[in-house]
C-alpha cells in the first residue's frame, strides 16, 4: 500500500512544491472589473465622438447645399420648387443640373448618396434629406427672406413633425450655426 502523499511516478508530496504563483480570486475579480470599466468608458467615449463627427458632417453637408441653393438662386432668380412630399430629391436634381450649383456639390462624399435607385442624398445617419419651402412652412421661410432650406432628421432618423420629441435633434440649413459654418461662396 502506497504511503500518503507519495505516488509511484512522482516525487514525494510536499507543501513547498505544491505552491505555484497564481492570482487569488479577489485579484482576478478586481482585474476583470477594472478591464470592464476601462472598456465601458472607451466604448462610451468613441460613441460620443462618432455622434459628434456625424453631426459635424451633417452641418458641412447642409452648408454645401446652402451654397448650392444660393448659386442656383443668383443664376435663375428663384429657388428650386418644393415637392409635395418635402423630399429633397427634386431640388437636389435641379441643383445637380445647374453647373454652378453642381460645382459646389462635388465635394459631397459618395457615402451620402443612397445605393438604391433613384439615388437620394441622405444625411450621415442614412435618412433622406428634406427640402422645406413656403408650401410646408410659410412663416419660417418668410423669416428666412423667402429662402427655402434643407433639413436632416438627425441621429434618431425621425423628423419632429410626427413626433414632437424627435424635433430636438433635427438639423436645418437655416440654423444660424450652419449658416455661419459655410465657407465664403466661390465665384
Amino acid at each position: 500500500m502506497p504511503t500518503p502523499g507519495f505516488h509511484l511516478l512522482s516525487r514525494p508530496f510536499s507543501r513547498a512544491s505544491a505552491r505555484v504563483p497564481a492570482f487569488t480570486l479577489v485579484e482576478m475579480l478586481a482585474a476583470v472589473l477594472l478591464f470592464g470599466l476601462v472598456l465601458f468608458i472607451a466604448v462610451g467615449w468613441t460613441r460620443s465622438v462618432r455622434v459628434r463627427l456625424k453631426r459635424e458632417s451633417a452641418v458641412r453637408l447642409l452648408a454645401a447645399l446652402n451654397q448650392a441653393l444660393d448659386a442656383y438662386h443668383r443664376d435663375q432668380g428663384a429657388f428650386p420648387p418644393e415637392s409635395d412630399d418635402a423630399s429633397a430629391d427634386a431640388a437636389v436634381s435641379l441643383l445637380l443640373l445647374h453647373h454652378q450649383a453642381r460645382d459646389l456639390l462635388v465635394d459631397v462624399p459618395a457615402g451620402y448618396w443612397s445605393a438604391a435607385t433613384p439615388r437620394r442624398l441622405v444625411d450621415p445617419w442614412g435618412a433622406p434629406l428634406r427640402y422645406i419651402g413656403s408650401q410646408r412652412e410659410p412663416a419660417r421661410v418668410a423669416t428666412n427672406g423667402g429662402r427655402p432650406f434643407f433639413a436632416s432628421a438627425g441621429p434618431d432618423g425621425a423628423f419632429g413633425d410626427r413626433r414632437p420629441t424627435a424635433l430636438a435633434d433635427d438639423l436645418a440649413g437655416d440654423d444660424p450655426a450652419i449658416l455661419e459654418s459655410a465657407p465664403t461662396p466661390r465665384r
